[in-house]
């Protein structure tokens, strides 16, 4: 049950709006706003194949081709961790940026 400090009364809908889930909510909608920009802006570079010698082709174009059209598999894996590790970097500072703010 929420404690009134922790919820707040919708004055549109008069719903009760969980404070932590409405930062969520707009954590997700701005997170969701920068990756369709940057999946635009990946897709306007794929129809040129990555432009010069490849060098516009995102990580996981990069990691595609490194694997199965290069057979170097091993390179491949790394540049899945250097993925993996980015995604967790910008989702844990996600998560304390959205935490920190709903605590104080």
């Amino acid at each position: 049950m929420a404690q009134p400090a922790e919820a707040r009364t919708c004055p549109v809908t008069g719903f009760r709006v969980h404070r932590a889930a409405e930062d969520l909510v707009k954590a997700n909608a701005v997170a969701a706003v920068v990756a369709l920009l940057l999946g635009g802006l990946a897709g306007a570079g794929s129809g040129t194949l990555g432009g010069p010698e490849a060098g516009g082709l995102t990580l996981s174009m990069l990691l595609y081709d490194t694997a199965f059209n290069y057979g170097q598999f091993g390179y491949a894996g790394a540049i899945a961790l250097l993925l993996f590790a980015t995604i967790l970097l910008v989702t844990a500072g996600l998560r304390q940026t959205i935490f920190r703010d709903s605590e104080g």
